[in-house]
């Protein structure tokens, strides 16, 4: 399960970095929308791990970021394998 959850955002980054000519910096901006949106409905809003409220802030913050920079990597990899295939 753990590797699903690494491997998804690294697979779309990669799709969405080999297949459009976008910039990285715009294929950044949805996985930054969903990172925010989770970190502020789990870390803000949930009350379901019995740990204190700034440990829930710190740790919905970082899967936030671990999320966004997955794809981004995979956006880079992709990119990357793109201008091989163009070669």
């Amino acid at each position: 399960m753990l590797l699903l959850l690494v491997a998804a955002p690294f697979v779309v980054g990669l799709l969405l970095g080999a297949i459009t000519p976008a910039r990285i910096a715009l294929l950044t901006l949805p996985p930054l929308a969903l990172a925010t949106v989770y970190w502020v409905g789990v870390g803000w809003n949930g009350d379901d791990y019995d740990i204190g409220r700034s440990g829930l802030l710190l740790m919905t913050g970082f899967f936030g970021a671990a999320f966004v920079a997955l794809w981004v990597v995979g956006s880079v990899v992709g990119r990357l394998i793109r201008l091989g295939l163009e070669r």
